[in-house]
């Protein structure tokens, strides 16, 4: 059997600077015995092995590519699933951001209106256009959020006076504030403000924290308390007056009375001849009693009074 004999011919690529040349043109540089024939062979293999080289780095290549992009993908499904479990774990809190928000923005742009709106007023009374009787400033209403603890005193004081602490109505009743009202307010804080001399519950009663009715002297709470029992018995509704909690300058806890009113939200202050609306004041605000119920206390979520902002006397009929 006649076998076709491998050629001792060395075919370079079309590319290569010598591929015009062959045996039909030069059969003597072809020849395997040729010593020039090495020379041609050899480059010819090391262009065929670079390309070769190049193609496996290129498969090297495609594959480190497939494999980050596959990383890639996880990476960013990973990361949405985390973002959407933060998502999930803020949107409680987005309500109450909002809200707050909401309050100190219209505490702002309202107060200022609100004092030259009072100054002309007060303006239009003195030549008799606003009517006969000065009234009270307005006040924006309290912002509160969810239930907190009641203050540790006012629970003790309240197992010791069961009736005072007794839920009155399920309704807020915020008492339309006229000049009778108002005067009211007045003459009641001046009076207990007057009739008590302050005194700290560890120097009169040897205790931390002590809530009860003052006789001669007492705390900030003990002011609270007969101011707020003084003003039911003339016929105010128990859910506008609510005992509450702030925080004064020396980062100390001060109880005072806010009265709720159609005109706002007011404050009676033994610190204070005045009676303020409660942005007006220095504090900052720490808890207060629901209007539902007097043993039920909602936290303030430490809002701050407006220091640019003064009360102002309105008139009206």
């Amino acid at each position: 059997m006649a076998c076709r004999q491998k050629s001792h011919h060395t075919k370079l690529p079309e590319n290569h600077p010598l591929s015009g040349y062959g045996p039909k043109k030069e059969p003597f540089l072809w020849q395997s015995g040729h010593p020039i024939h090495g020379i041609w062979a050899g480059a010819a293999s090391e262009t065929v092995q670079q390309g070769n080289k190049k193609g496996r780095q290129n498969r090297v290549d495609a594959a480190f590519a497939t494999k980050l992009l596959s990383r890639k993908l996880k990476f960013e499904k990973s990361f949405s699933l985390i973002q959407l479990k933060s998502n999930r774990a803020i949107s409680s809190n987005i309500k109450s951001e909002n809200l707050r928000f909401l309050h100190n923005e219209t505490t702002r742009l309202v107060g200022p209106m609100l004092k030259r709106l009072s100054a002309v007023c007060v303006f239009g009374w003195a030549l008799g256009a606003c009517g006969q009787l000065p009234q009270p400033p307005l006040a924006m209403p309290m912002y509160t959020g969810g239930e907190t603890l009641a203050p540790y005193g006012y629970v003790e004081f309240c197992r010791r006076h069961e009736s005072d602490c007794a839920k009155a109505g399920t309704s807020d009743q915020k008492i339309k504030l006229s000049a009778k009202r108002w005067k009211q307010l007045q003459d009641v804080n001046a009076a207990v403000n007057a009739a008590v001399a302050p005194i700290t519950d560890q120097d009169l009663y040897d205790k931390v924290e002590y809530w009860t009715y003052p006789s001669a002297q007492g705390d900030c709470e003990d002011y609270v308390l007969e101011k707020r029992k003084r003003l039911i018995a003339a016929g105010w509704p128990a859910q506008s007056l609510l005992i509450s909690v702030a925080l004064d300058s020396s980062a100390g806890a001060h109880a005072v009375l806010i009265a709720m009113t159609d005109r706002g939200d007011f404050v009676l202050d033994n610190q204070s001849p005045d009676i303020l609306p409660w942005h007006d004041t220095p504090y900052v605000w720490d808890k207060r009693q629901s209007t539902q119920d007097p043993m039920v206390w909602v936290s303030l979520d430490g809002a701050t009074g407006n220091p640019d902002l003064t009360s102002a006397s309105f008139s009206e009929e």
